[in-house]
């Protein structure tokens, strides 16, 4: 808005002319193309905005889903542990059983070699044990025999019960580690899509502050456009007329108004995070503030005043044809209608006007047209 403010401010003190009209349709030209270049952008943000919100709804239901997961598996975690040591204690009993029905064998078994014994003395000495007795001692024996096949089933039973479950304890305990191990690996899980999460969100935010900046920047474009269509048309209906100009300055080369890093050239450059291409109509140079600017050539201080975007500026007629123009000054020491020499200091530099750093914004204009201040600069 600032360059068309700028050109506003020239076609005020500079004769209308066919050539003039031309440049202007120039200048709409560009403007028309930074307008496309803007549209395009806004419709990029709102293609990478629907990426990115359609990613964020499905890791969010991934997010979800995996909550759910982490809840079921902490309740198969608690049965599971249950269910194992449910099994470790029956298998516990079992081998408690063993051991009991071992140690009763053993208790038969000496007992039977007990009877045995008596059996076979009772046969060689009568006198000492009685038919009777000695049908008791076979008895027994007998009934200890049997007792002792019963014990050893149950052994046997009991040895096939450990087996069972010594198999279903350490399956058990697979089960219990599995479910624990995977619901580790869930929460992990959960925790990087929040991660995810909190980055998608910024990106979206990021994604709609740019949207925001794009659609002003948009609209400022629009208004500039109908500004210069609107200048063309009233110039379009003057007379043309150029007075005699030698379009030569008083030296060769011109000296430059401020010393100073140039931080943004003549002509098409690549706005930073925008993706955008914008026009510079001159040169921009890094300087101080308060540094002495001064004019590159004898002439007439056509504007010296506040002006937007371009904060402080001052306007030169050189009457050759050429106009040079000083923005973003600190302090303007020059007034409307001075006449100024090669040298003359007409401001201090600044910051004033949308910039971002103190710097000078410098341009020559022939006829009103915007030309490359560095073919003309001293080296």
């Amino acid at each position: 808005m600032s360059r068309i403010l700028v050109i506003f401010l020239l076609f005020s003190v500079i004769f209308i002319n066919a050539d003039e009209i031309a440049d202007k349709q120039q200048e709409l030209d560009d403007l028309n193309r930074e307008l496309q270049e803007m549209e395009t952008l806004i419709e990029q943000n709102q293609s990478q905005k629907a990426t990115k919100e359609a990613k964020q709804k499905e890791m969010q239901a991934k997010k979800l889903a995996l909550e759910k997961s982490i809840c079921e598996l902490e309740t198969n975690q608690c049965k599971a542990q249950e269910e194992w040591d449910e099994t470790r204690e029956k298998l516990k009993n079992t081998n408690q059983n063993l051991e009991s029905k071992k140690q009763t064998v053993q208790e038969l078994f000496n007992s039977a070699h007990e009877l045995g014994n008596a059996l076979v003395i009772s046969y060689y000495v009568k006198d000492v044990y009685p038919v009777a007795d000695a049908w008791i001692l076979a008895t027994s024996l007998e009934a200890a025999g049997e007792e002792l096949n019963e014990v050893n089933a149950d052994i046997s039973s009991l040895e096939g019960s450990r087996q069972v479950l010594e198999k279903k304890e350490k399956k058990d305990e697979k089960y219990f580690k599995d479910v624990q191990w995977t619901k580790i690996v869930s929460k992990k899980k959960k925790s990087k899509y929040q991660k995810d999460l909190v980055i998608l969100e910024k990106e979206v935010t990021s994604l709609n502050k740019e949207y925001k900046q794009a659609v002003a920047r948009k609209k400022e474009l629009e208004e500039a456009q109908a500004a210069m269509n609107e200048l063309i048309t009233r110039l379009q209906k003057k007379t043309s007329y150029r007075p005699d100009y030698s379009y030569k300055f008083t030296y060769e080369k011109l000296i430059w108004p401020v010393q100073g890093e140039i931080i943004r050239s003549y002509g098409d450059y690549q706005v930073e995070n925008k993706r955008l291409t914008l026009h510079n109509d001159g040169i921009d140079l890094a300087v101080e503030i308060g540094t002495k600017v001064k004019c590159i050539d004898k002439g007439v201080v056509v504007y010296a005043n506040r002006n937007g975007g371009s904060g402080r500026v001052v306007i030169i007629d050189h009457q050759n044809g050429y106009f040079t123009v000083y923005s973003h000054n600190d302090h303007l020491l020059v007034s409307l209608g001075d006449t100024v020499q090669k040298g003359t200091i007409l401001a201090e530099s600044g910051q004033s006007g949308l910039v971002d750093e103190p710097c000078l914004h410098f341009e020559i204009r022939k006829d009103g047209r915007a030309i490359n201040p560095l073919e003309y600069l001293e080296y």
